[in-house]
């Protein structure tokens, strides 16, 4: 019986940051191969680690997780961690808990360290991956999703990140944020180039 990983952008749409392999992952005890398409590994998958969906065996999500973020960089699991957080599918305790429970050790400090950079509170896979590269500088104190009072305006404003100490916010801004709202780009650059302009003046945070 073959226990097959979830694909991040099918049953649970787990985001993936960026495209890392085309091949599908497959697990069988004891056989390492890689194909064309498909990479077989040969590790150990407990019973509790599994779950079977639409017909077919998969490995958990919690062990999905910790797959992912044993075999693939910060920026590629954490992402799907946060989601997974957000959206409450399953908790940081949870993750825990299966993976002091499997049984490949392979890469487990840096396991730990996606778990530990995780947030649920952030909103998109652009701000874990710049949460990922604050990690890598060394950048510490930023917090997301922090609402913020604009005296000046005489209302708050939620932004990605704020670091209360130095008096500083970070937005996170992609090429997708000038298709929403109205839909056109030209009204979405301007009123975006209003909010940060708002963001510069002096608040509290």
């Amino acid at each position: 019986m073959h226990a097959r990983h979830l694909p991040p952008s099918d049953l649970r749409c787990l985001p993936v940051a960026y495209p890392v392999t085309h091949q599908i992952e497959v697990v069988r005890p004891g056989v390492n191969r890689r194909f064309k398409s498909i990479h077989v590994r040969g590790n150990q998958i407990p019973q509790a680690h599994r779950a079977t969906i639409g017909g077919a065996e998969l490995t958990a999500l919690e062990r999905t997780l910790i797959d992912v973020a044993r075999s693939y960089n910060l920026d590629v699991s954490v992402p799907m961690i946060d989601d997974a957080l957000h959206r409450e599918l399953t908790t940081r305790e949870t993750i825990l808990t299966t993976l002091a429970h499997c049984l490949e050790k392979r890469n487990g400090s840096k396991v730990r360290l996606a778990i530990g950079l995780a947030d649920a509170r952030r909103e998109s896979p652009a701000e874990a991956v710049a949460a990922v590269r604050f990690n890598e500088h060394g950048i510490t104190g930023l917090e997301p999703q922090v609402t913020v009072r604009a005296d000046s305006l005489n209302r708050d404003i939620r932004v990605d990140f704020c670091h209360r100490r130095a008096r500083l916010i970070i937005e996170i801004d992609g090429i997708g944020k000038l298709y929403l709202g109205s839909g056109v780009p030209r009204q979405e650059l301007e009123a975006e180039r209003r909010r940060l302009n708002r963001c510069r003046i002096p608040h509290r945070c």
